[in-house]
C-alpha cells in the first residue's frame, strides 16, 4: 500500500521556545532512492516553486550546498523555502518511471488545478 511506501517526516519549526507551525512532507521509497543517488554529504535537495506554464507554477528541484537551514529528512538534507511550505504541506514526492520517461512527481493536496500536460499547477488558497 502507499502508506507502507511512504516515509513521513514532521519538521517542527520552533522560535523562542514556541511551536510556530508543523510542516509535513512525505517521500516514497523510490523518491528516497533517487535523491540518495544524487546527493553526497555536502549537498541537499532544494525545493522551490517557479512561475511557469499555463496554470501558474512548476515544482523546481536542484542540488544545493547543505547549509544551516537544511532540514534532515530520512538521512537526506532538504532546503525548502518557508514561503512555499504552505503550498507543499502534506505532499507526497515520488519518483516514477514510465517507459523512457523518469520524473519526480508531487501528489499535493493543496493543488486546485493542473495543466493538461501536467507540468504546471495552481493552488488552493493557503494560510500564510
Amino acid at each position: 500500500t502507499l502508506q507502507n511506501r511512504i516515509i513521513c517526516y514532521y519538521i517542527i519549526i520552533i522560535k523562542s521556545g514556541l511551536i510556530m507551525s508543523e510542516f509535513k512532507l512525505f517521500l516514497t521509497q523510490n523518491a528516497k532512492k533517487y535523491f540518495s543517488q544524487k546527493l553526497n554529504e555536502n549537498n541537499s535537495v532544494y525545493i522551490d516553486l517557479k512561475q511557469s506554464g499555463c496554470t501558474g507554477y512548476a515544482y523546481q528541484f536542484k542540488i544545493a550546498t547543505k547549509n544551516i537551514d537544511s532540514q534532515l529528512i530520512d538521512d537526506l538534507y532538504f532546503n525548502i523555502s518557508e514561503t512555499i511550505k504552505p503550498f507543499i504541506q502534506d505532499s507526497v514526492i515520488d519518483y516514477k518511471k514510465d517507459g523512457l520517461n523518469n520524473k519526480l512527481v508531487f501528489d499535493n493536496p493543496n493543488v486546485s488545478n493542473v495543466c493538461g500536460c501536467g507540468e504546471s499547477v495552481s493552488f488552493k488558497k493557503v494560510k500564510l
